[in-house]
C-alpha cells in the first residue's frame, strides 16, 4: 500500500505539470492570434476598393435670346378694343346738321354730338340722331375750361374738388370740369342716347379753354374724364396733334381708352399711338360721305 501511495503522489504531481504546459500553450496561441505578423511573413490580400464613378456634368442649359416683342395689341393694326371692329366704315353726326340728315345707308357705326358746340349745352336733334344712327352708336361731348362756369357747379363736384392740391384756380377747374361730366350724363338721359356704347370728349380750340394754362385746362378735361368714369362710362378723346399740343402740352390723361384723330385717313394713323399717348381707335378723314364726316375704325 505504500507503494501505490507514492506512485498516486507521482502520478498527481505529473498530471499538474501537464495542466500548466497545456495553459502556457494556450497563452502562447492566443499572443500569436493577437500579435503582428513577423517579418517576412505574407500579409494577406486586400481587395482594392471598387473605384468611385465620377457624377456626370450637367449639360449646360443653352442661355436664351432675348427677342423683340411683338406691338401692344393695343397699337397693333386690326385692334380696336371691345367696342369697334377692324375697318368699318361709319359716321359722325352733330347739331349743324340739325333737323336732321339721312344717315349713309351701308354705315356700319356712328357717333352722335350731344352738345350744341360748348359745354353746358344740349343738341336740339340729339334724340332724332341719336334713333336714326346707324352700327354701333356712340356719342361726343364738347369739353372745355372757362371760369365764367363756375355757377353750373353743383355741390357734389364742388366738395370733391376740395380734395384736389394746388390751390382755389385749380380746384375751380376740377369742379367745372365735374359737372360738365354730370350735365353731360343728364343730357343722354334727357335725348334718349343713355345706352351709348362709349362717351368721346371733343378737345379743339374752338371750344372754350384758358389761353395761357395749361394746367388749368388739364385739371378741367381731367376731372370730366374721372366722373365719367365713375358713372361707368368708357372715355376716348377726339383732337388733333397740333390742338391737343395746343391746349394740353405734351400730356396723357389718366382714364382714357383711346384716340379719335382727325383730319387723318386710317392708314396714317392706326396702329399708332394717338395725340394723347393712347391707341387710335378711330380715323376721321378729310373727305366726307353722303355729306357728314366719314370715320374709319382701325
Amino acid at each position: 500500500m505504500g507503494r501505490f501511495q507514492l506512485t498516486g503522489a507521482v502520478l498527481a504531481v505529473a498530471v499538474l505539470l501537464a495542466g500548466l504546459t497545456a495553459c502556457d500553450s494556450g497563452q502562447a496561441v492566443t499572443a500569436g492570434l493577437v500579435a503582428s505578423p513577423a517579418a517576412g511573413s505574407p500579409s494577406p490580400s486586400v481587395r482594392p476598393s471598387p473605384t468611385a464613378r465620377p457624377a456626370p456634368t450637367p449639360r449646360r442649359t443653352p442661355t436664351p435670346v432675348p427677342t423683340r416683342p411683338g406691338p401692344h395689341p393695343a397699337v397693333a393694326p386690326g385692334w380696336v378694343g371691345p367696342v369697334y371692329p377692324p375697318r368699318l366704315h361709319g359716321y359722325d353726326v352733330s347739331y349743324p346738321q340739325c333737323p336732321g340728315r339721312v344717315p349713309p345707308a351701308g354705315a356700319t357705326f356712328s357717333i352722335i354730338g350731344a352738345n350744341n358746340g360748348k359745354a353746358f349745352s344740349a343738341n336740339p336733334c340729339l334724340r332724332t340722331e341719336w334713333l336714326t344712327a346707324r352700327g354701333v352708336r356712340a356719342v361726343y361731348f364738347n369739353s372745355g375750361y372757362d371760369p365764367d362756369n363756375a355757377g353750373k357747379v353743383n355741390p357734389d363736384c364742388a366738395g370733391r374738388s376740395q380734395y384736389q392740391a394746388g390751390g382755389p384756380d385749380r380746384q375751380l377747374a376740377y369742379a367745372i370740369g365735374c359737372a360738365e361730366a354730370v350735365f353731360a350724363v343728364a343730357t343722354l338721359a334727357g335725348g334718349g342716347a343713355s345706352r351709348t356704347v362709349m362717351i368721346w370728349l371733343d378737345v379743339e380750340q374752338s371750344n372754350t379753354w384758358d389761353p395761357a394754362n395749361q394746367d388749368l385746362n388739364r385739371m378741367a378735361l381731367q376731372a370730366e374724364i374721372d366722373e365719367l368714369a365713375a358713372y361707368g362710362h368708357m372715355v376716348g378723346i377726339y383732337s388733333t396733334s397740333f390742338q391737343w399740343q395746343a391746349i394740353l402740352g405734351d400730356w396723357s390723361p389718366a382714364g382714357v381708352v383711346a384716340d379719335w384723330v382727325a383730319g387723318q385717313p386710317p392708314q396714317a394713323v392706326c396702329g399708332t399711338p394717338g395725340f394723347s399717348g393712347h391707341p387710335v381707335w378711330i380715323a376721321q378723314e378729310l373727305d366726307t360721305w353722303a355729306g357728314l364726316d366719314s370715320d374709319w375704325t382701325c
